[in-house]
């Protein structure tokens, strides 16, 4: 029997937490990161919710239904509406595995900023596979390098990094990214 990519594993989380559902009940929710552009390499979802949409009982309300729902065993969150910086970090065991959920509330331009943006890396990894396979091997060479994902070091890197550097670099293997990076 085959076994389930983290990107099936994400898709029943989602469906089986009802997590888009009850976000919608708090804004509008939208999908973002390496979950809609199919290149999954740990177990972690990134979500924009519109700002425009915010509340301050919103976001309590949200945080408390969550934690009832999803039971995290970590969460952290800022809030402060001023400087647009409003965010929800939590960490859940699904099916006995960490997930990692991160939620920003985000000006809509900047939520449909960040959907040409990943638009743009999937039509250039359809044409290009190999950039597919790129980003995913760097992104796993790092985790095994405790330099991406969870319980990462000191010394680590987030995934616009990769993705400027297969992209608008040309770089395709972990060592020359970390060479880059030196």
């Amino acid at each position: 029997m085959r076994e389930e990519t983290i990107q099936e594993k994400a898709d029943n989380f989602i469906a089986q937490s009802n997590l888009i559902d009850i976000l919608q009940k708090y804004g509008n929710a939208t999908l973002v990161g390496s979950y809609i552009m199919q290149i999954m390499t740990w177990n972690d979802l990134d979500i924009y919710m519109d700002l425009a949409d915010f509340e301050s009982d919103k976001y309590y309300g949200l945080i408390t239904e969550l934690i009832s729902k999803l039971k995290p065993v970590r969460y952290d969150g800022t809030y402060n509406i001023e400087k647009d910086n409003c965010f929800l970090g939590m960490e859940i065991i699904y099916k006995g595995e960490r997930w990692n959920l991160d939620i920003w509330w985000k000006k809509r331009v900047e939520i449909e900023d960040s959907l040409a943006y990943a638009n743009d890396l999937m039509l250039q990894m359809k044409r290009y596979p190999y950039l597919k396979e790129a980003v995913c091997d760097i992104k796993k060479n790092l985790i095994k390098n405790k330099q991406y994902g969870f319980d990462k070091g000191k010394k680590h890197y987030h995934s616009n990094e990769i993705y400027d550097a297969v992209f608008n670099r040309g770089l395709l293997t972990v060592e020359e990214f970390l060479e880059l990076n030196k």
